[in-house]
């Protein structure tokens, strides 16, 4: 039978696993499905499978289902792309999956984050740290996904150390999660000195000038970054020295393309004129000089 994807449903997760046994099929999807009794099987079935290279988990695994799929990921050798998202997974499941992710050269993808209308995951500091100890060893992974969890400015300092040797790493999310002025300067640190991070996302966390200044800095040495969104809920409007500190940066940073913060429309206007400038886009470069005029 040729592989194929599949989207499965509640009726035929016994379905699912034979089909994992039998190397059928690339993509599997049990979003909504309460899948704590198969975790055990499915696992098991992953140690051998060679075809599946998407696997999603959306429901109900829990810290006791990650250890178990971790089991897996070691011996594991086609997953490229795990999403384990809105499952309740705290310090303990991240730490399984970090130490078994050490080992695994094939993943690509790891998405833990929470959601606004399931309800935050549960990865705090800790399990910041056991991350970070991950990505100093793993050289496969691109794309971190982390939303709405508990991490603060512990979690993001390890993870700002790790992103200082970690090459591989191309896009971290970590929107909404409790991250302040400290962890912003520590993940500052990390961008003057990393060279493989294309996006980051710190959208709604509660970073203030403090941390936003640092990381307007980092933006003169860095070369790699090319979208960057620092809206954060405890600043509406940057002070005009912030505001001229991220024009400043942005006029020796020639690798950004996107950048979003919460300032007034003139210094909007400015920041997307600077950010044209960048692009060689002369078209848009006018468009935001009559905006100014």
């Amino acid at each position: 039978m040729t592989s194929k994807s599949t989207i499965l449903d509640a009726t035929n997760v016994v379905e699912a696993v034979q089909r994992i046994d039998a190397n059928d099929i690339t993509e599997l999807s049990l979003f909504g499905v309460c899948i704590e009794d198969v975790a055990t099987p499915i696992s098991n079935s992953l140690i051998k499978n060679t075809s599946l290279t998407y696997l999603n988990l959306h429901a109900g695994i829990g810290d006791d289902g990650a250890t178990l799929i971790s089991n897996s990921l070691i011996k594991n050798t086609s997953l490229t792309y795990l999403d384990i998202a809105v499952n309740a997974i705290s310090d303990n499941g991240a730490a399984s999956i970090s130490n078994s992710l050490i080992k695994n050269t094939s993943l690509t993808h790891l998405d833990i984050s929470g959601s606004d209308y399931y309800g935050r995951s549960k990865i705090g500091d800790d399990g910041a740290i056991s991350i970070s100890n991950l990505l100093t060893k793993n050289t496969s992974l691109t794309h971190l996904d982390l939303r709405y969890n508990e991490i603060g400015d512990n979690g993001a300092t390890s993870i700002s150390n790790a992103l200082i040797v970690n090459t591989s790493l191309t896009h971290l999310d970590l929107r909404y999660n409790k991250i302040g002025d400290n962890g912003a300067t520590s993940i500052s640190n990390a961008l003057i000195k990393n060279t493989s991070l294309k996006r980051l996302d710190l959208y709604s966390n509660p970073i203030a000038d403090g941390g936003s200044t640092s990381i307007s800095n980092s933006l003169i040495k860095n070369t790699s970054l090319t979208y960057l969104d620092l809206r954060c809920y405890s600043i509406f409007s940057y002070t005009s020295s912030v505001a001229t500190l991220i024009l400043n940066s942005l006029n020796e940073n020639t690798t950004l393309r996107f950048l979003y913060v919460f300032c007034d429309d003139i210094v909007s206007n400015l920041i997307e004129k600077q950010l044209c400038i960048n692009q060689n886009n002369d078209a848009c470069v006018k468009k935001r000089n009559n905006l100014l005029s």
